[in-house]
Parts: structure tokens; sequence; C-alpha cells
């Protein structure tokens, strides 16, 4: 996969962009570009976080990479249940408490309760994380939940990119498999007869 050049990345002269993965592009050749992304290169991961004017970048080397999680929380019906307890204490508080300013200001509290909770499940999508292992350390980034497909493709890029920076003696081969011993099944059927 070609890549462009982020010019405010810092390469060194014989590094090339390889991949970036960026919270709304997802994997973009310009998704270095977003507020936080990740960027590989032959042989670093780059963490880029904006704020404003600020920009914080960390780098990981490919091979102190040892574990990758990506995870996708999804909405589920927690949240519903959340908003009708809260409506429910509302009516209770309404129903039940003989001193009006009281009842009201309780029950106004747990209705806008109810339709904050019932705003963050219509209006938020589901979220993901992107958990890099390095070391004792972790670095990590958040994208949007539709982009998991995309997130995963830059997971597998990361990993074949490590693969081709170990030594051959590291590079696992198929290991072979021996027959065991009580494979054949009248070895140990005649080995447990009295």
């Amino acid at each position: 996969m070609e890549m462009a050049s982020d010019d405010n990345l810092p390469l060194t002269a014989d590094e090339g962009m390889e991949a970036s993965f960026g919270e709304r592009r997802g994997l973009d050749p310009k998704a270095a570009g977003d507020r936080n992304s990740v960027a590989l290169t032959e042989r670093m991961l780059l963490r880029v976080r904006r704020r404003g004017r600020r920009r914080d970048v960390t780098l990981a080397s490919l091979l102190d990479i040892g574990l990758v999680e990506v995870r996708r929380t999804s909405r589920g019906v927690a949240p519903l249940g959340r908003v009708l307890l809260l409506l429910g204490g509302s009516g209770a508080a309404l129903a039940t408490i003989g001193y009006p300013p009281l009842e009201m200001g309780l029950a106004g509290a747990l209705a806008l309760a109810a339709l904050y909770h019932l705003y963050r499940y219509v209006s938020v999508s589901e979220e993901g994380i992107i958990l890099f292992h390095v070391g004792q350390e972790q670095m990590w980034m958040s994208y949007s939940g539709e982009l998991a497909e995309q997130a995963l493709a830059f997971v597998d890029r990361l990993f074949s990119l490590k693969q081709a920076l170990l030594p051959a003696p590291y590079v696992e081969a198929e290991p072979e498999l021996l027959p065991w011993p009580w494979d054949d099944p009248d070895e140990w059927e005649s080995a447990w007869r009295w």
C-alpha cells in the first residue's frame, strides 16, 4: 500500500509511510492528519494526538510491540433499561412525595437524566479502541465502531511488517507433529487389558 508522506511526522530519511489509521478516516493515506491517529513505517509505530496547535507524537519500535487488542463496544439494551428506571423513579417521586417543590425538583432531575441517557443511546455510535502493548507500557487509540474491519486490516499490516523485521531464526516455521505411541489403538488397548 503506497502512502502519502506527512511532512509533520518525525520520519528518518530512509523511512516511508506504510499505513495510517485515523479515528475519523479509518485506513486512509491522509488519516495521519486526524486529531487522533496511528501510523506505520517499516520499523516504527507512531501515535499522533493533536490538541489545537499542540501535537504529541509517541514512537514505538515494531519489534517491541508484543500484543495488540482491537476492542469494540456495541450498544446494548442496558442504557434503555436505565432510561426506564429513571422515568419510573420520576413517576414515583411525583406520586409519593407530598411536598410539591421537592417532588417537582426530584422528578425533573430524574426525567432530565433519562433524556440524557436516551440521547446518548441514540446519538453515539459504537466505539472501539486499539490497544498496543509495548513492553510494560500501553499505547491506545479510540475509533468509531464502524471502522472495526479497517482497524483489523491495520493490525494485520503491523504484524506483517513486524514479521519482515525478524531475523530468519526467529521466524516460526510450521511445527512438525510427531506421532504419539498411543495413536495406534492396538497399542493402548493391549496395555489396558488385565
